[in-house]
């Protein structure tokens, strides 16, 4: 009887391999070795998932930087691309600036900024300029956030 969730990737190979979704909803596969062993953290990551516990605790993943920290690699890459074109710099340094100066939005990890922190930055900005302007910085910050995710 095949038993969910877990598989030998290779047939024969001896080598089983675990396929759960965690707390988040995300699907993720891990290598766990013999079958008996599979079973085991099978029913481990099904539990923690069922408790709300977010990762593994041995998931290898980079730390994922704040926005702050990632705009600078964001407008060094600005002025790779765009070398030739002084004033799209400028309007990408200006725009990260103003992205910048809400704290609320800067100080958060980049995995951490979702829709309702977006639309928190969206209001708080077109109560200071209109709304051409504070769409110009929301292209800005897709931009960045796509960046970031490539």
């Amino acid at each position: 009887m095949n038993q969910r969730g877990i598989y030998e990737k290779t047939p024969g190979s001896g080598v089983w391999w675990i396929r759960y979704v965690d707390a988040k909803g995300r699907l993720r596969r891990e290598k766990a070795g013999t079958k008996s062993a599979a079973i085991l953290l099978y029913r481990k990551r099904k539990q923690e998932a069922l408790e709300g516990r977010k990762l593994p605790e041995k998931l290898r993943k980079a730390p994922v930087p704040a926005l702050v920290d990632f705009s600078k690699r964001f407008l060094e890459a600005v002025r790779i691309r765009c070398a030739t074109k002084p004033r799209t710099i400028e309007f990408y340094e200006q725009q990260t600036r103003y992205l910048l100066a809400f704290h609320f939005l800067a100080n958060r990890r980049l995995d951490e900024i979702d829709e309702a922190a977006v639309e928190e930055f969206a209001q708080a900005r077109r109560q200071q300029v209109g709304p051409a302007t504070t769409n110009r910085g929301l292209a800005v910050l897709r931009r960045m956030l796509r960046l970031a995710h490539e």
